[in-house]
């Protein structure tokens, strides 16, 4: 006989947007766009469909494609939100958690320099030389989990 929350995890759901959530990242974003926000630049030529434009924005910054809004979990909604308005998202805060505990005071560099050395490192090429800035959500979940890997620098007493 199967346990009730071993049934539950295989069958579990992320929760989706909001129709509240929604309409305010919708806002959020074209507030962006209309004032040339450079958050709301992922690189790619704007196609004038606002939609797609938006749709297309989202897929790099969460780092899945999606075809709506809807697609979206509550989550990743809530990491776009924050995104958009400045706040520092969830993941953004335990990977600054992590750099502290690993004493790294610029983070640029040492990912740069992660990158750079560990080149055949697991999971080192998902980044393809982009910087720290440019990581959507998902990479920002593999950077964290090779950042709880790490040792924090050992300082030399003289």
């Amino acid at each position: 006989m199967k346990h009730e929350s071993e049934s539950n995890w295989r069958t579990y759901k992320p929760r989706k947007i909001t129709d509240v959530q929604k309409r305010a990242l919708q806002a959020a974003y074209k507030a962006l766009v209309k004032s040339d926000d450079p958050r709301a630049d992922i690189g790619l030529h704007r196609t004038g469909d606002e939609r797609a434009d938006r749709l297309r924005w989202a897929w790099h910054k969460i780092g899945h494609e999606i075809f709506s809004f809807d697609d979206l979990t509550l989550a990743e909604a809530q990491y776009l939100l924050d995104y958009c308005n400045g706040r520092k998202t969830k993941i953004d805060i335990a990977i600054d958690e992590q750099f502290q505990r690993l004493n790294v005071l610029d983070q640029a560099a040492y990912f740069d320099a992660m990158c750079n050395t560990n080149k055949s490192s697991k999971n080192v090429w998902h980044f393809h030389g982009r910087t720290i800035h440019q990581l959507s959500r998902y990479d920002k979940w593999q950077l964290l989990t090779m950042l709880k890997t790490r040792y924090p620098a050992r300082t030399v007493s003289a």
